[in-house]
């Protein structure tokens, strides 16, 4: 209960500390009043207490203030969330009796109704079964949401059927599944429409308006709950006589409740109902020109097939034919949004289909039903929705679409292949379904690639290796074995057989080899054949392409990765990333997994010697392999390949000590690097055996010279901690590991920084008392590390920091309790403010404040009130790094720390951190602003603005206005119409996430634009290109609908130069004729026209060669000048300059005359 109490009171204090209009709070009036009323009874102060004493303060609310209602239902509102729900079902007729008075009370206020229906809600939702069963107080409350529901007011009306469909939503536990309040609910909504809908046909304008509240509170309630089965045909009837009356929104708002009708249903067993639901709407259908009212009707006829699906799939397949056809009629519509949720709805008829014969039969005719709409003129703009329709019954009938649908594959390829079809994206889709679902080899036996071009007629199709490559999964592998091997070395023979390896020919045959290599990580998707496939030949192939082909190598070894990675997940029954169904056992990959283990050193060899010769930018998908493969390798190939590398070791260190001074010449990479790489990987597969040698290495590598050994040297201490076995050795040499990484502290630059800071992370993760004892060592080095310029270094500062934290906060050395040993550990870091340098002391004010954002509940009040005002001093220094960390500290406390702890600050933070906002280095300036903002919308202006200094009374008041602003301008929105908020960065630790993370009323308030949907702006004209100017378009022919293109085929035309016998006239002879009156307005309208195109030639070269242009430099990276712009200021310098700048200029003519005379050389060609 104390902890109730608690709660209550913070939310009370939250509302009396909200700025008021005028002088006075009314809500704080109220609040006393109750307080000081149950002192008066010696009444403990809980909400049970504040409910009662309300409840009779409210029942003389006309006595009190008319500005007081909405603040006392306000307060009501505070206080029912916080009393225990048996208390509420226990006082419900003494609330009811304070509340149903007041319904028919004027009220000008509307908001007022809105915290009165939000009590009705928790009132509602905290009742039992009983509650609403035996008394009438539950039934009472919710005659009263209905009441609501048919308001003519919008605020309280859409508030009631919040609250109503919520309660609907919320079935107190009992032996019914339906909720009680279905049934008078239902009742009384359809009285009310029988008694309007039989009314006259000509309504006034107050009925029609009456008659759609009550089809929005039915719409509602079917959206909330099943419909009772008892009220069904009452519901279809009234339903059918509203829509005879011809009322568009009405009609809408029909069939808007057929749609949550029908998909309440799936939740049911009432398979009649359902019946009766979708014979009515199929009687209801709009005409097909009425593209308003079709696609509510189409929602409404999807919701109803898709429950029909789930409840009696026979019957659905029996009338797939007939209602495929009534829909899809619908799709000749010229309005995209009829076509869209028409190929929707045909979707979901399609989608009740299986492979079994009967439903193949209607899968073929379906099939030839879309073939023929795509040949047809009449559905020329509808050949997206039949893609998606194919796409869909291919998903539906899995394998059986070969041959069911192999038709409208052909037909589909025919269409992409026309150079007019505008819808080569969506024929893509279409082609990638077919591929996933019959799976490559399949699709390439009715589309062939056709690269080879072995005859006249073939129709080469090297689009389609894109497709193949992002829709290739779970497949058979030898289908790359037998036809892309043979296909791509073919291909590349071509291309070691021409002369010139840099003509267009050669380039084209390179990249369809590296387009069918890039097929290969599909095929190695958990593929079916593994061992049948993988055979010794099939490595070959790897191996010498691995060898002989450099820019192949990181698609191979991306392959083999996801080969074991996918193999494994199954094996542990993980799920893929992909979500689809997975045609393996875990048994199948474990054996699988055993089969690659076996052949996995010889892989490991090949991979360790391209390892080597790869160029280091290079290297880290073949690093990842190897890592994998290793994860899979035996006990013995994991020992082999450590002798190995640690044979090789010693020698490559020294050739690199003999070499170092020309090591950074050198374009190689040095063999010491790439052994130390892949030392780091392999020491997450050794044993408790081998970790005296890994230290040992470890303790070489911090002491060499070369700052990259060091790093790597850092890079496998972290490797050995992550394994249980380096964390056990570390444990038991806990001295000797600290007193190697303190001897080499002074060679640690800012490189390794990060290396070193993870290491020490890793070390004080493990539990171990010896690690107490280094804290106030380890401890400097982590505060410095936290103004790292290098995000990676400080985030691994920040996290090595509370990790330090965490273990001194276990330990019993800092004390007994936690608040101790926090406070303690803040002591610790509060000695680097005695700090000699002012980088020492914003280091550690920074340490203090990510602490206090951590451990903040920790913290007692007096230890928080010297921090405060130590912070508080360090704002007044002149220097700016000390004050910007102390200012970032008083963001921090004034936004997280509680508001009565900060409130008594006020006087002496307000001032300090405003003689600062006049600073503009450092973004001080719009850093004191935002801090004020958040303490005016924390604690209210008229709380902050006696604090601030009368020169900046100015900013207070800029920002008062900006928030009343802000607050009229929120009261405007619509609250249905709320967008997602802009994503926030990501930051390196929460401290700074807390400080740079900017969460001002600009931010809260911008709201992200949706994207239009591509759909709808689809063109609705249409083009017809003619081949002659004689000859019409025949649109019996299948090649009609390539003709036909949404953009303008003229515009192509218009382009090309207009024939020189078109300007000039010529008579019946043919002979030309000159007039030379036109001659000169010709030459008029001629210079005006070269003068123009003057002007453009003269803007393009400014653009693209002037000062303010750009150009390209090394790996295509656009380079802007730095040379200033000239302006009038240099004009008026340049007699000033004159004299300085002669002998300059003389010199340069000399240059120029002397280079004159020589012969220039030619450029490079690369």
């Amino acid at each position: 209960m104390n902890q109730v109490h608690g709660s209550l009171e913070n939310d009370l204090l939250k509302f009396r500390t909200l700025p008021s209009k005028g002088n006075i709070n009314e809500f704080d009036i109220l609040v006393s009043a109750i307080e000081s009323s149950l002192k008066e009874q010696k009444t403990d102060a809980s909400p049970t207490a504040y409910l009662v004493a309300l409840l009779s303060l409210i029942k003389e609310i006309n006595d009190l203030n008319k500005g007081m209602r909405v603040q006392s239902f306000q307060l009501l509102e505070v206080i029912v969330k916080h009393v225990a729900p048996n208390v509420l079902q226990a006082k419900l007729p003494q609330i009811m009796s304070v509340l149903v008075p007041i319904v028919n009370r004027e009220e000008p206020n509307k908001v007022f109704f809105v915290h009165y229906l939000n009590v009705i809600e928790r009132l509602l939702i905290t009742q039992d079964y009983s509650s609403w069963v035996k008394g009438d107080s539950c039934k009472t409350a919710t005659y009263i949401l209905l009441f609501f529901a048919l308001s003519t007011s919008e605020k309280p009306r859409s508030r009631a059927l919040q609250v109503l469909a919520k309660v609907l939503k919320s079935p107190p536990p009992g032996p019914v599944f339906e909720h009680p309040a279905m049934k008078y609910v239902t009742g009384e909504s359809l009285r009310l429409l029988e008694t309007l809908s039989v009314a006259r046909k000509s309504k006034t304008p107050a009925e029609i308006q009456r008659l759609n509240h009550g089809l929005l509170l039915v719409r509602t309630i079917c959206l909330s709950a099943p419909w009772p089965s008892a009220q069904l045909t009452r519901l279809c009837n009234v339903c059918t006589q509203i829509v005879e009356q011809r009322s568009t929104q009405s009609i809408y708002l029909v069939f808007q409740i057929y749609e949550g009708l029908c998909k309440k249903f799936s939740d049911t067993t009432n398979f009649e109902g359902l019946r009766l639901a979708l014979s009515t709407l199929q009687k209801l259908q709009p005409s097909e020109y009425d593209s308003q009212l079709l696609v509510p009707w189409l929602k409404a006829m999807n919701s109803a097939v898709a429950s029909l699906n789930s409840l009696s799939k026979p019957e659905a397949v029996s009338d797939c034919v007939t209602r495929f056809s009534r829909v899809f009629t619908l799709l000749e519509s010229d309005s995209v949004e009829v076509r869209l949720e028409a190929a929707n709805t045909l979707s979901t008829i399609v989608s009740c289909l299986d492979d079994s014969p009967g439903s193949l039969s209607i899968a073929s005719q379906l099939c030839n039903h879309l073939c023929e709409a795509l040949k047809s003129v009449h559905y020329r703009f509808a050949y997206p929705e039949c893609f998606q329709i194919i796409s869909r019954l291919c998903e539906t009938i899995g394998k059986q679409s070969d041959p069911v649908l192999i038709s409208a594959l052909r037909l589909i390829d025919y269409l992409r292949g026309a150079e007019t079809f505008d819808g080569k994206v969506l024929a893509d889709e279409v082609i990638g379904t077919f591929i996933r679902v019959l799976g490559p080899e399949a699709v390439l036996n009715v589309i062939p690639l056709n690269l080879e071009m072995q005859t006249a007629n073939a129709v080469g199709r090297a689009w389609l290796l894109p497709v193949l490559r992002d829709n290739i999964m779970f497949t058979n592998l030898s289908h790359f074995t037998n036809y892309f091997i043979p296909l791509s070395g073919t291909l590349y023979q071509k291309v070691l057989d021409m002369e010139d390896l840099d003509s267009v020919p050669a380039k084209l045959y390179q990249t369809l080899v590296d387009q069918i290599w890039a097929l290969l990580p599909g095929y190695c998707y958990l593929p079916v054949d593994l061992q049948l496939a993988f055979t010794n030949d099939f490595a070959g192939v790897l191996v010498n392409v691995l060898y002989e082909q450099v820019s192949l190598r990181s698609t191979i070894c991306n392959s083999l990765t996801l080969l074991v990675e996918t193999n494994h997940k199954v094996a542990n029954n993980v799920p893929l990333e992909d979500g689809v169904p997975v045609p393996l056992e875990a048994q199948e990959a474990i054996s699988n997994l055993q089969f690659l283990g076996n052949i996995a050193s010889n892989f490991l060899s090949v991979l360790l010697n391209v390892f080597s010769s790869t160029a280091s930018q290079f290297r880290y998908p073949i690093l990842k392999c190897i890592q994998t493969w290793l994860s899979i390798s035996p006990p013995d190939t994991v020992s082999s390949i450590y002798r190995k590398i640690t044979d090789l070791l010693p020698n490559s260190l020294d050739e690199l000590a003999g070499s170092y001074k020309i090591a950074g010449d050198s374009t190689a990479t040095p063999m010491a690097y790439s052994l130390m790489d892949l030392l780091v990987v392999l020491s997450s597969f050794l044993n408790q055996e081998y970790c005296p040698a890994l230290f040992n290495y470890v303790q070489e590598f911090l002491n060499h010279r070369d700052a990259a050994i060091q790093k790597k040297g850092y890079k496998l201490l972290s490797a050995m901690l992550r394994t249980e076995f380096g964390r056990g050795y570390a444990n038991l040499n806990m001295v000797k590991v600290f007193e190697l990484l303190f001897s080499v502290s002074s060679r640690v630059i800012s490189s390794t920084r990060k290396d070193r800071l993870v290491c020490l992370t890793e070390l004080f993760k493990i539990q171990s008392d010896e690690l107490n004892s280094v804290i106030p060592k380890v401890l400097p080095e982590a505060i410095i590390a936290t103004k790292e310029v290098n995000e990676r270094a400080r985030s691994a500062a920040f996290q090595l920091l509370m990790t330090i934290a965490a273990s001194a906060v276990q330990s019993n050395l800092f004390g007994d309790s936690i608040p101790i040993r926090v406070e303690k550990f803040l002591s610790v870091i509060s000695a680097g403010l005695a700090g000699s340098s002012t980088h020492m002391i914003s280091a550690a004010i920074i340490a203090i404040s990510s602490v206090v954002l951590e451990y903040k509940e920790y913290l007692t009040q007096q230890f928080l009130l010297e921090l405060m005002n130590t912070m508080n001093l360090f704002m007044k220094s002149a220097n700016r790094e000390i004050a910007k960390a102390a200012i970032d500290f008083t963001k921090i406390a004034s936004s997280t720390l509680p508001s009565d702890f900060v409130k008594p600050l006020l006087p002496d933070l307000v001032p300090n951190l405003l003689s600062w906002s006049h600073e503009s280095k450092g973004h001080f300036r719009a850093k004191v602003k935002h801090i004020l903002e958040k303490m005016v919308r924390k604690f209210g202006v008229a709380t902050v603005e006696p604090y601030v200094p009368v020169a900046d009374k100015k900013l207070i008041t800029n920002i008062r206005k900006t928030q009343e602003r802000k607050l009229r301008k929120r009261g405007q929105k619509n609250e249905n119409n709320l967008k997602p908020a802009v994503p926030r960065k990501n930051f390196a630790s929460a401290y700074e996430q807390a400080v740079y993370d900017t969460d001002s009323e600009e931010e809260e308030e911008y709201m992200d634009e949706t994207m239009e949907d591509a759909n709808s702006t689809r063109l609705e004209k249409s083009y017809v290109k003619e081949d002659g100017e004689d000859e019409p378009l025949d649109l019996l022919d299948i090649e009609a609908i390539s003709k036909i293109s949404s953009t303008d085929p003229s515009r192509q035309s218009r382009r090309k130069q207009v024939a020189p016998s078109s300007s000039f006239k010529s008579n019946e002879e043919g002979l030309l004729l000159f007039d030379e009156s036109e001659s000169e307005s010709d030459g008029d309208e001629g210079l005006i026209g070269a003068k123009e195109h003057a002007e453009v030639n003269r803007q393009y070269m400014e653009a693209v060669s002037g000062e303010a242009s750009f150009q390209r430099g090394l790996n295509n990276k656009v380079k802007f000048s730095n040379k200033r712009v000239r302006d009038d200021f240099d004009e008026d310098m340049e007699d000033a300059e004159a004299s300085n700048s002669s002998k300059k200029s003389q010199q340069a003519r000399k240059t120029f005359s002397k280079n004159r005379g020589k012969k220039q050389k030619k450029p490079k060609r690369y």
